[in-house]
């Protein structure tokens, strides 16, 4: 079981929510 590789996986998707989180509120802020 690649345990590490299945823990890199789920932080690399939960930075990629982070940063379309910020995404939006950039561009929210900025209207």
């Amino acid at each position: 079981m690649p345990t590490k590789r299945h823990s890199s996986e789920q932080i690399i998707s939960k930075l990629r929510e982070a940063e379309v989180h910020l995404a939006q509120r950039v561009i929210i802020s900025l209207k």
